[in-house]
């Protein structure tokens, strides 16, 4: 049962860091008037006789204001082809038009909880959660927090994500997780690092190479010692108005995985 909790906590996580790289529609990469995107994520895989077939694990829907920002999206996760979760996220946004909080309506298990957005003048400094209840074996409280830093310049250049699950009887920690991530001066993430106490959730480093518009082109994995574990490499297909709406992902020049977009 322990191993199914932590099955669930990695979804979680999945929505969470998802959401911080979707706020606008200039960090989706879209450009002109955008109402809306949808992005369905999948594998390419096998089956027993060697017929290829697609393998759906994602479903992304936004829908944007007109000012550009991100007003709500939806999140599935799937398994087998299957829905297996669904998250909904309300984000709202403050007189100077920054971001400040995020609703979420969580699956069966967890709890709805938000998240509060701190600035120092115009940069995000912090943001931090309320907590969310989840009930198997025993319960959690599940809180998480990332801050940032900048460059001189501005642009990102660090930031932190913390998550701990507490046991709401003994008070103690019963898992903690970090994410930290890297970026160039153009603020383009280059780095990322999973460190975890729990040994069914990855403790690794990603390192990442993008193009001069900040899409990633190839993708590094290691291990904590530093042991080359695979890579990635990544190509895009273009609309008209020069928004990708397909990515593709490659191994050994096999093909993957693949991300398609529909652009409204």
């Amino acid at each position: 049962m322990k191993r199914n909790f932590f099955l669930l906590l990695i979804t979680f996580l999945t929505f969470i860091s998802c959401d911080k790289e979707w706020s606008d529609k200039n960090e989706l990469n879209i450009n002109g008037k955008v109402k809306k995107a949808t992005s369905i994520y999948y594998k390419i895989k096998k089956d027993s006789i060697g017929n290829i077939y697609n393998d759906t694990l994602k479903i992304d829907i936004v829908r944007l204001n007109r000012k550009g920002n991100i007003v709500d999206r939806i999140t599935k996760a799937f398994s087998n082809n299957k829905i297996r979760d669904s998250i909904i996220t309300e984000f709202k946004y403050n007189f100077k038009g920054q971001l400040y909080k995020e609703i979420y309506i969580m699956p069966e298990n967890f709890t709805d909880f938000e998240v509060f957005y701190t600035y120092k003048d115009s940069l995000l400094i912090k943001t931090y959660s309320s907590h969310s209840e989840i009930e198997l074996d025993e319960k959690l409280f599940i809180q998480y927090s990332e801050e940032y830093s900048y460059y001189p310049n501005g642009k990102l250049s660090y930031s932190e994500f913390t998550q701990i699950a507490i046991n709401s009887k003994s008070k103690d920690t019963s898992f903690n997780q970090k994410n930290t991530l890297y970026y160039d001066k153009n603020g383009f993430l280059i780095k990322s690092k999973w460190t975890s106490s729990e040994e069914y959730l990855s403790n690794s480093i990603e390192k990442f190479k993008n193009d001069e518009k900040g899409l990633m082109i190839k993708e590094k994995n290691y291990n904590l010692k530093g042991e080359l574990i695979d890579s990635t490499n990544f190509k895009y297909k273009f609309d008209k108005r020069n928004n990708w709406i397909k990515k593709e992902g490659f191994k050994n020049n096999e093909l993957i995985e693949v991300t398609e977009r529909v652009i409204e």
